[in-house]
């Protein structure tokens, strides 16, 4: 029925799907609000002192905010699956921008490119779920099986201290022929984008050329000169 209402171009509006959508929105909102904090309070625009008082009380509203997200879904469990959909879309869109680079970067063909960017085009089309929906252990080899000869898939973890741990991922001077494929968040798996911020603990995983993955763990360690 959903299918058909989007095809008849028929708008319907559920007080249940705006009441989620305000507490979903000031949710993220707030948590962006909590990212630019401590980014500002790791730069020194925000003192230690007032840093203590103000980030309890920020997880205390996030805290009290996805409850109130939760409680909900729990009463509607349609809003989740139609959550989930969304998200797998924007997670196989994400994977196509990916595919994308790869194939301006050289490290996959024009026809893998091809085969790639049809297989998440019928995801899209049919339902089918992104990487995320499959046991985690088979990414890599999934990525493997898609690369050039001259590319490879590597997880590296994101030490305490490392440049790039709390920095955005379009702030790291990354070296050329490298992707991103993913990052691993505790039990999360996620596409990150440009502003995502990176944090210590995260596992990313990586597509790149042999001689260029020694250069990414290079901004993911914690004191890396004295590694080298």
């Amino acid at each position: 029925m959903s299918g058909l209402v989007r095809k008849l171009g028929i708008v319907t509006i559920d007080p249940m799907q705006v009441d989620y959508s305000m507490r979903h929105a000031r949710l993220n909102a707030l948590r962006s609000a909590e990212t630019h904090m401590e980014r500002r309070f790791r730069e020194g625009l925000i003192s230690a002192p007032a840093w203590e008082r103000i980030k309890p009380k920020l997880h205390e509203q996030i805290s009290l905010l996805a409850t109130a997200v939760r409680d909900l879904l729990r009463i509607e469990p349609v809003l989740e699956a139609e959550e989930l959909d969304i998200n797998r879309r924007e997670i196989l869109r994400a994977q196509r921008s990916a595919y994308l680079g790869m194939r301006s970067d050289g490290i996959i063909s024009e026809e893998v490119f091809e085969k790639l960017t049809i297989e998440a085009d019928l995801a899209l089309e049919e339902g089918g779920g992104p990487f995320w929906f499959l046991p985690e252990e088979t990414l890599p080899q999934r990525l493997k099986d898609s690369l050039e000869e001259s590319a490879q898939v590597e997880q590296i973890p994101i030490e305490e201290g490392a440049i790039c741990d709390g920095q955005e991922v379009k702030d790291i001077p990354w070296p050329k022929n490298f992707v991103i494929a993913s990052l691993r968040r505790g039990n999360r798996i996620m596409i990150p984008k440009g502003d995502s911020v990176m944090q210590a603990g995260d596992v990313l995983m990586i597509v790149a050329e042999e001689d260029t993955v020694e250069e990414a763990r290079f901004f993911c360690q914690k004191n890396p000169e004295k590694k080298r």
